[in-house]
């Protein structure tokens, strides 16, 4: 939708439209806020796999993968390239993507479950990587030695599948066969203590401002924001719930207890087992992996209720490039932003000069505002389909919204 076509559609008039505001707004809200994509051109590719299951490194045109589980990207830094590693669950080893190349990295005797890039400040030589397979977190260094420096888990039979680090190097992981989230203070064999971050161990959906009386079913995936505000795909719940980084406190920002596909406001969205999820910090907007579609939640004010779009794939799996809506995926395992970056401050004092000229109906630029593009490159483990696919916006001009 331009910006002309909104205007439009409002017919403002200079200082004369305080009878429509009511009208308005109530068409806003009938709306569902369903058109993320008329201001983004979304395409997916596949980057690597999808030529039957195997292990066959190279280049990536002749690749194979083995169930891509987990996805963990590195930005370039220092005149080097960027890397991108992979849990390649069938070949139980991790693998990393590099100027075009695959290569296997470190090999594992029980599959590997789950992976994270260690932030800059607490890597070492040793520790570049964390990765979770069955009662064990290890570390893994950046040529995939797989360090001594394991921590074998006091509780039997966990089985981790996603893992962040916060911002005083707290390991957190989820144990969603036990509905919990288990925290590691300090990753170190000798010295961690391993206690419940969340999660009583019982299926629910309650929340609540005592993170040990929320309850959570079949905790998939968790990240963390720049405030170490934990975001969690509650899969068998269907909804995305937030773990305060200050109180603790667990509130559902999105969807609700019925598995469906409906974009909307708060518990008005609905998803159908999110088993993956990613946090955008520039535009501090989420990617929920929800089975077969990608799913984008902003957030138009605090971050207590996500406003949900889908901006690939659908209900249905497949396997199918192209344009984001007639995408196709099947089983979304993780995702990983390669890149990104927001036009905010040009778009947002574009926008905001409109108030000198019109009296808008209330609430009308703030949603032009919450829609104004922000550019992302996702990186997607397509699991089912054995492939690494990317999600990618395109840049869009001024003259393209007029």
């Amino acid at each position: 939708m331009s910006l002309s076509t909104l205007a439009s559609s409002s017919s403002p008039t200079k200082r004369n439209l305080d009878d429509e505001a009511a009208d308005y707004d109530e068409s806003i809200k009938k709306k569902k806020y369903n058109s993320l994509t008329d201001c983004e051109k979304l395409t997916v590719s596949t980057l690597v796999g999808g030529r039957g299951i195997g292990s066959v490194d190279g280049p990536l045109e002749t690749a194979h993968l083995g169930y891509p589980r987990a996805i963990v990207h590195e930005e370039a830094n220092n005149g080097g390239s960027s890397i991108t590693y992979i849990v390649d669950v069938d070949n139980t080893n991790i693998r990393c993507i590099q100027d075009g190349t695959i290569r296997s990295l470190a090999k594992f005797i029980i599959n590997p479950t789950a992976l994270y890039l260690i932030p800059e400040q607490f890597r070492t030589a040793n520790q570049h990587l964390l990765c979770g397979s069955r009662n064990t977190i290890c570390a893994v260094s950046k040529d995939g030695n797989i360090s001594d420096m394991s921590i074998p888990l006091v509780f039997d039979n966990i089985s981790i599948s996603s893992i962040v680090m916060d911002s005083r190097g707290h390991v957190l992981f989820c144990e969603p066969l036990k509905h919990m989230i288990h925290e590691i203070i300090h990753f170190d064999a000798k010295s961690c203590g391993i206690i419940t971050f969340a999660g009583t161990g019982s299926v629910g959906s309650l929340d609540h401002q005592n993170p040990l009386q929320a309850q959570f079913n079949y905790p998939s995936a968790i990240c963390l924001d720049e405030d170490d505000n934990v975001f969690v795909a509650d899969a068998e719940n269907h909804r995305i719930r937030r773990i305060d980084g200050v109180t603790g406190s667990v509130t559902t920002v999105a969807g609700n207890d019925w598995s469906a596909y409906v974009d909307g406001l708060g518990d008005q969205a609905f998803f159908a087992y999110p088993t993956s999820i990613c946090w955008e910090s520039k535009s501090q907007v989420l990617f929920v992996g929800d089975l077969h579609s990608i799913r984008r939640i902003t957030f138009p004010g605090d971050k207590t209720k996500g406003l949900v779009t889908t901006i690939a794939g659908s209900h249905l799996w497949g396997c199918v490039d192209g344009d984001g809506m007639t995408a196709r995926f099947h089983s979304i395992s993780s995702l990983a932003i390669e890149s990104a970056e927001c036009y905010s401050s040009e778009w947002r004092s574009f926008v905001q000069n409109l108030r000198c000229f019109y009296t808008w109906p209330p609430g009308v630029l703030d949603i032009v505002l919450h829609y104004l593009p922000s550019f992302v490159s996702l990186l997607v483990a397509d699991g089912e389909n054995h492939r690494i696919r990317r999600v990618c916006s395109s840049r869009i001009s001024k003259t393209e919204w007029n």
